[in-house]
């Protein structure tokens, strides 16, 4: 069984059904569709291999009584399908476009159908496509000479006969979205300062040359394009704010064309500067008027049915609604989030509106209250480079329940079903009220400046703590927060119990609860770890709920050396901390030191650190300079093997003596940057390994692995519940796997089930999509089952070196994994260390250390 779910809910805009009661979503390469009376999914679309980036409804006027629960969908998978979404079928159609799709309108259906006896015309698309030569990666800066390389095309495709009109109606840097009007009859497009609407001909030629174009011009980069209802107004939102609304465009150029004798595709010579109200240049419109009240730019534009009123929305979070004809505005603040998308629903007085927060809000327009909310897993933003040595719980188990909980940009915890891929409650940890910003400006001037860092819950789920930290303005303030929940026995809600002001002093690093205890342990880059106890000396009770509070215990500290991460034997006997380059293990319940590991050669710091369960082994990462990835066996106090991988996350599973790790398959050097050139050093590999051998169970690659994280669950979710209903049968419970992307989108499974791996994990066919995939293949890779052969000498290495000086390569791997990019090509493989069979000595003086001697 494999549960899959997750992504953005706004990334593209969705779309009504015609009687109003779904929306359809663009989830990944998923179709999801929901129930506008319930806030529920009721079904997936399943068959695109990228991303679904268009879902367009069939209008009742085209379908008559026949149906109307069409839809057309496009992606950046090259294909444009046609689906029935009443059922979870396969779609009926499905044309290969051959180029990623960014944007996609359907003039032909908006039209009239044709009368009685009258043929139907073709089914003519308008594609706006990321336009790249074979091989060759994007470039948004010029190149020599002074050319620029166009990424972007808008063609007009025939879906009818599956072919391309010649010619493409406007080259790009990059694609653009399109809009077309009510009725089918423009087609516009925002490109830097100009907005560019083409007249839909009633018949079209072999050439896009049929097509008339208008261009209007402005002295801002243009955003977002639409059109009202009578198809006599285009408005346009710009970078600073403004609102342009042009009135008759193109009537000037129609009329010349309809009076000019010979062919309507002949060019028509410019006249003089046209001198309408507010329209510049020889721009061909009657007039064109300006509204300004957003502060930043304009990211959504939408008119009401009956042209009456215009919505707008920008990063301040409100939603702006306008009467064009009188200039008045009235508003709906406080939404949550940027607003990227609004969408009208059949219902005259309801609008969806898409937040960047990844939640859905259904508004009424009479009430401007918000009725309907559909809540996607939120976003949270990467952290500052100023705590780069927090390793921040992106996500992790609930204990009690089996439910995901996800730290937010808004302070707050949220919990998520996994299995209904729906959310289910938040927790709020530290106040916060959303203030909209300029994303142009850096994140120190715009971004948060409080973020929820670190989250852990206790083995038996009922205490939680929380680690929420404030960045100093301008050198001045800053703190750090440790605060002790307690869970409410009958309902998914915890009550606050304690708040430790700074417990460091320092950015904290990593916080670990006692597999078996109440006990929890802070590492911070103070030189100390922190051991925490429930006081008795507080503890206040009632009906429902006892409330416990903390205190500190005692404190550790190695040699001054800043404590990076920390992790508990299985049984709670030992704690490891990694102090720096080493690791430490001592006694969690005296303090008491017990010995230090030196990993050789290169030493770095250590940020991963983990106890294998059934295993006598622990695991240790370091992520920068060399990255490294060791396996210690802690019997002899030696290294059973190491390799050179960039861990980005480690698990370990519960139930079996394995563990699992995500790895970055470019250099630090290069994952760090961003851009259209490194998308592909996003790209990871998920490796399952026996601590005892180096070589992998299973990978997969998976896309965006950097800001990804992996964790096992202890609850029996790939167990079906009517399974489980009617038999008891004992069986030995499954591991369950935790794969989440830097986009949130996760996928749980079991990744020693061998017949799961291929049908889940199949990587899509290089020249194209192939009928009958799963949608995850878009996201997931193939299970690599490589030939293994033993090395020849212990001293054999194989793998990449991160500073580029030297590559080894051999044949553990029949197919290493390969990222390709306009100049590098790195293989990611597996180095091997003679083991050390001698235990490792710590340097200087071992030295039980509490509070008294740090005092």
């Amino acid at each position: 069984m494999v549960i899959r779910g997750g992504a953005s809910l706004v990334r593209y805009q969705p779309a009504f059904s015609n009687d109003g009661k779904r929306l359809l979503v663009c989830k990944s390469a998923l179709v999801t569709v929901y129930s506008t009376a319930t806030s529920l999914p009721v079904l997936h679309l399943s068959g695109h291999k990228d991303a679904v980036t268009t879902v367009i409804v069939v209008p009742t006027n085209i379908t008559g009584n026949v149906s109307t629960n069409h839809c057309w969908t496009a992606s950046m998978d090259g294909t444009v399908r046609f689906w029935d979404f009443s059922t979870d079928a396969p779609p009926i159609k499905t044309i290969v476009v051959g180029r990623p799709i960014v944007s996609m309108v359907i003039p032909s259906l908006l039209r009239p159908p044709p009368k009685e006896g009258e043929k139907a015309s073709n089914m003519i698309a308008y594609l706006s496509l990321r336009w790249l030569k074979e091989g060759h990666e994007p470039r948004l800066e010029a190149v020599e000479g002074g050319k620029v390389d166009w990424h972007g095309r808008v063609k007009v495709y025939d879906l009818t006969k599956s072919r391309y009109l010649q010619g493409s109606l406007i080259k790009t840097i990059t694609p653009q979205a399109l809009s077309v009007s009510p009725f089918g009859s423009f087609v516009g497009l925002t490109w830097n300062r100009k907005v560019h609407v083409w007249r839909v001909p009633s018949t079209y030629s072999v050439h896009v040359r049929c097509i008339t174009l208008t261009t209007l011009h402005h002295t801002k980069t243009c955003r977002v394009v639409t059109f009202d209802p009578t198809e006599r107004v285009v408005a346009a939102g710009d970078d600073t704010g403004r609102i342009l609304c042009w009135q008759s465009v193109g009537e000037r150029r129609l009329d010349q064309i309809v009076k000019q004798k010979g062919s309507p595709t002949s060019v028509i010579p410019k006249g003089p500067k046209h001198s309408a109200s507010g329209v510049r240049g020889n721009d061909d419109a009657e007039s064109c008027t300006t509204y300004h009240w957003h502060a930043n730019a304009v990211q959504s534009l939408c008119f009401s049915v009956d042209g009456t009123y215009l919505f707008s929305g920008g990063s301040e979070g409100t939603l702006v609604i306008w009467q064009p004809e009188t200039g008045k505005q009235q508003y709906r603040p406080r939404l949550g989030g940027p607003l990227v998308y609004i969408t009208q629903s059949k219902d005259p007085s309801v609008f969806a509106i898409s937040c960047l927060d990844n939640t859905i809000k259904f508004i009424n327009l009479g009430t401007t209250h918000v009725e309907k909310c559909f809540q996607g897993i939120r976003t949270f933003t990467p952290l500052p480079d100023v705590l780069k040595w927090v390793s921040n719980t992106r996500a992790l188990f609930e204990p009690k329940d089996g439910k995901l909980a996800f730290p937010t940009d808004h302070m707050g915890l949220q919990f998520y079903d996994p299995v209904r891929d729906t959310h289910l409650a938040e927790v709020q940890i530290a106040p916060r009220t959303y203030v909209g910003a300029d994303f142009k400006k850096d994140l120190s001037e715009s971004g948060p400046s409080t973020f929820v860092t670190h989250v852990a819950f206790s083995s038996d789920g009922s205490i939680m703590a929380t680690i929420d930290i404030c960045l100093p303005e301008e050198d001045i303030g800053g703190s750090a927060t440790l605060k002790f929940w307690d869970r409410h026995a009958r309902r998914l809600s915890y009550t606050l119990s304690t708040v430790v002001n700074d417990p460091h002093g320092a950015d904290i690093t990593s916080m670990v609860y006692h597999p078996s205890q109440h006990l929890l342990v802070t590492c911070s880059v103070d030189a100390t770890f922190k051991v925490w106890v429930q006081s008795s000396d507080f503890k206040v009770e009632d009906d429902y709920e006892t409330v416990t509070g903390w205190r500190c215990r005692s404190v550790g500290s190695y040699r001054h050396k800043q404590m990076l991460a920390g992790a508990f034997s299985p049984d709670g006997s030992l704690l490891a901390a990694a102090a720096e380059e080493l690791v430490t293990l001592w006694n969690p319940y005296t303090n008491g030191f017990v010995t230090s590991l030196a990993s050789v050669p290169s030493p770095q710091k250590i940020r991963h650190l983990a106890f294998v369960h059934k295993s006598q082994f622990l695991v240790a990462a370091s992520t920068e300079g060399k990255p490294r990835m060791t396996v210690w066996h802690l019997p002899t106090l030696s290294v059973r093997w190491s390799s050179l991988l960039y861990v980005e996350a480690l698990a370990v599973d519960p139930r079996n003596s394995v563990f699992s790790v995500i790895a970055l398959t470019g250099p630090p050097s290069m994952v760090t940057k961003d851009g259209y050139e490194d998308a592909a050093n996003r790209k990871a590999v998920v490796a399952v390994f026996n601590p005892e051998d180096p070589t992998p169970i299973a990978a997969w690659s998976i896309r965006e692995g950097r800001g990804g994280t992996l964790m096992f669950s202890t609850s029996n979710l790939l167990r079906d519940q009517e399974e489980v209903k009617e038999s008891d049968d004992g069986r030995k419970p499954e591991s369950c796997l935790a794969v989440l992307t830097g986009s949130r989108e996760y996928v749980l499974f079991n990744p020693l089930d061998k017949k799961v791996q291929p049908e889940v994990f199949a990587l899509p066919a290089p020249q194209g999509p192939e009928e009958g995939a799963s949608a995850f293949s878009a996201l997931y890779g193939k299970a690599a089952t490589p030939k293994i052969r033993e090395p020849k000498d212990v001293d054999e290495v194989v793998g990449h070196d991160y500073n580029g000086s030297r590559l080894f390569v051999t044949e553990i791997l029949e197919e290493p994994y390969l990222v390709y990019n306009a100049r590098v090509v790195i293989v990611v493989a597996v180095e091997f260390q003679k083991v050390n069979t001698r235990p490792t000595a710590p340097q200087g003086s071992d030295k039980t250390a509490d509070v008294s001697d740090l005092a």
